[in-house]
């Protein structure tokens, strides 16, 4: 008998005081990924590309630890007058990746159209009605854990700080 794995859920909102939801939107499209002036700042790479409206990370290390390393895909799709981004992890040289799938950063405006905000929903019911595959692995994950636990809460600071200033 096998049972449906029981997904971990993340959602967690960034704020940019003083920008509309298009200039987030058009940082994400535009600006350089990786290095010091990237949306994902200095980390290691194989490689960087963007094709329309997909941009691709091969070999994404969030950390300096090689067995940390993702493929990265961030498809942006116009919705209801906003902004979504999917985005894809793959571990193509695992037979068993221990991270796989896909969550949505929503790009949109606060009510008081003040500042952008990008809400980073994983695995969650509006990310499970957007996405084909929700973000998860094979069997129980140390490293998966990890991402849930603090990991991906810590990269994802630096990505929005790398964001602002790229608004600057």
């Amino acid at each position: 008998m096998q049972h449906e794995p029981v997904l971990r859920t993340l959602s967690q909102t960034f704020r940019f005081p003083g920008v509309d939801a298009d200039a987030v939107a058009h940082v994400l499209a535009e600006a350089p990924l990786i290095g010091e002036r990237g949306i994902f700042g200095n980390r290691t790479t194989k490689s960087t590309a963007t094709d329309g409206d997909t941009r691709f990370v091969e070999g994404f290390e969030p950390v300096p630890i090689p067995l940390l390393r993702f493929d990265v895909s961030l498809r942006r799709q116009r919705a209801d007058g906003d902004v979504r981004v999917v985005v894809e992890f793959s571990q193509p040289d695992r037979a068993r990746p221990y991270l796989s799938g896909q969550f949505v950063w929503l790009i949109g405006n606060s009510d008081d159209r003040t500042a952008a905000v990008l809400q980073e929903e994983i695995n969650t019911p509006v990310a499970l009605g957007i996405v084909d595959r929700p973000l998860h692995g094979h069997r129980f994950s140390l490293r998966r854990w990890l991402f849930f636990a603090g990991g991906h809460q810590r990269l994802m600071k630096d990505v929005q700080a790398n964001i602002g200033r790229l608004l600057e």
